[in-house]
């Protein structure tokens, strides 16, 4: 019960971060048709939903295959996708940033210059902060506020 209640807060987030990772990862030729495919395969899904529910009639264990696929997923990403290079950027990871960049170009069939990679910039690593450090700048809250009313109006639609 407690898996189906994180899976049911969390699946619009994995949802969306698919589209932004499928869109970062191809080149712009294809983000259209990697957006697409997302979101057929989530149509199927939802269409594949009621014959499923129909001849699993327990319950608890049709929560349990619904949310099989969950893991699978995330346990594919974990292993298969790249840190964002961004993230690398800000940790000071500039070896991993270039090898990266060299990979989604070679994938786009692209060629980096050697002197564009020398010249990354690394940026400082910034303090910790918590959950608090939102609400305590004025349009930090209101943006934080608003996204957060969009959210769940996102998710209950």
């Amino acid at each position: 019960m407690v898996c189906n209640f994180f899976c049911g807060c969390s699946i619009a987030g994995i949802a969306m971060n698919i589209v932004v990772i499928g869109v970062e990862w191809t080149n712009r030729a294809k983000s259209a048709l990697c957006t697409i495919a997302i979101a057929m395969f989530n149509s199927l899904g939802l269409i594949l939903l009621p014959g499923l529910a129909f001849s699993i009639h327990n319950w608890r264990i049709l929560q349990l295959v619904l949310f099989c696929p969950v893991l699978l997923v995330l346990g594919t990403y974990y292993c298969i996708l790249p840190e964002s290079v961004r993230w690398l950027m800000t940790q000071g990871r500039k070896e991993e940033v270039q090898k990266e960049v060299q990979k989604v170009a070679r994938i786009n069939g692209r060629r980096v210059p050697e002197d564009l990679l020398d010249n990354l910039e690394m940026e400082g690593k910034s303090r910790r902060g918590n959950m608090l450090d939102i609400f305590r700048k004025s349009y930090l809250r209101k943006r934080t506020l608003i996204m957060g009313f969009n959210w769940f109006v996102f998710v209950s639609t």
